[in-house]
């Protein structure tokens, strides 16, 4: 991994079924803050239930005893196992005072030609969602910490024309030149960092040939001063992101992003079939074209991330994935069904 770049927040993956395993986490918290002490007048901690999204099980504490606190009866009562609880990245960039977030946008995509999967980050089409609620740092106020589109509207204050911006307006907003240049350079890096991580992974992303996905990631900004570029952290990565979220304002910018998309991964394969076996010429293969990405809205310079096929035809492939999309999607069912939280997505089609 390259060192240099900002990926994730310090943070732990657990499983939480009774006291014990409480008592784990409260250990490895307290030794993670010894080692990096927090930042005063700030929140610390961050926990999330890896079934829930939308803000759902999701707590903000100053101290150790406040995370445990907020996820005992979640976890304890409620039956929610899984957990992730990561370093509140302190102090936040605020525009005008308020805590904001970027989501980011690319896309996935699995060549019918040659078999290889790449992705791809848009050049522009990434927006920027204020809080409503100006940030202290004091409170553990969702509606000052969640930047969530899904939490802030419920704020009776919420206007869309000042708490969503695109990208490249941040500059102006943050009165910094250059800042969205720096920060979409960033977010490249560690988009790439992390999708190969996740493709090394036993189950893999892998997206199939043939197929696409548009992709959201969140980051969030470090304030690290008005001399230092701030540090870009990457919280998590979307499928099926709402494109809600661009507001009136911007939908003619999401119009462009789904376009873009299908001039990506749709058009360039419209004029030839695909082969039945995949061919081993994968350089000059129409998915490497850098030219083509750009012209169709894309970072061209490079693709975030590139993986070769894992059978020899599109056929092989299904059926792998199949096999590995059916035990994963019965143990993320079973999961949820196990915690009371309500099935959304594929995995509520998966067979028993």
């Amino acid at each position: 991994a390259n060192l240099e770049v900002d990926v994730l927040p310090a943070g732990f993956v657990v499983d939480i079924q009774d006291e014990e395993d409480l008592g784990s986490l409260r250990a490895q918290l307290l030794e993670s803050a010894r080692k990096s002490p927090p930042t005063p007048g700030h929140p610390v901690w961050v926990a999330k239930a890896s079934s829930s999204n939308r803000g759902e099980n999701l707590f903000i504490a100053h101290t150790v005893e406040q995370a445990l606190e907020a996820m005992r009866p979640a976890a304890l009562e409620s039956g929610i196992v899984e957990w992730v609880v990561q370093r509140y990245i302190a102090p936040p960039m605020l525009i005008e005072g308020r805590k904001f977030h970027i989501r980011a946008h690319f896309v996935a995509t699995g060549c019918p030609y040659c078999g290889t999967a790449r992705a791809w980050l848009h050049r522009k089409h990434h927006a920027v969602l204020v809080a409503t609620a100006p940030y202290s740092g004091a409170t553990q106020d969702r509606l000052e910490h969640l930047t969530n589109h899904c939490v802030q509207v419920q704020h009776p204050e919420y206007d869309e024309c000042r708490q969503i911006f695109a990208l490249d307006e941040l500059d102006g907003e943050l009165g910094r030149p250059g800042l969205a240049a720096l920060v979409l350079g960033r977010m490249q890096e560690a988009l790439a960092e992390a999708l190969a991580a996740a493709a090394a992974a036993p189950v893999g992303f892998a997206p199939l040939p043939q197929c696409f996905e548009l992709l959201g990631a969140d980051f969030t900004l470090e304030d690290r001063g008005a001399d230092r570029p701030p540090g870009v952290w990457l919280l998590e990565v979307n499928a099926g992101p709402d494109l809600e979220i661009f507001g009136t304002r911007l939908r003619h910018r999401c119009v462009e992003l789904l376009r873009d998309t299908l001039r990506l991964a749709v058009e360039p394969y419209l004029c030839e079939a695909a082969p039945p076996k995949f061919s081993s010429d994968t350089a000059d293969c129409t998915c490497a074209s850098g030219a083509a990405a750009s012209s169709a809205g894309f970072v061209g310079e490079g693709f975030l991330w590139a993986a070769a096929p894992r059978a020899a035809s599109a056929a092989e492939e299904l059926a792998g994935f199949k096999r590995r999309v059916g035990i994963a999607g019965r143990w993320a069912r079973a999961l949820h069904e196990g915690s009371g939280v309500v099935v959304r997505g594929p995995q509520g089609m998966a067979s028993q």
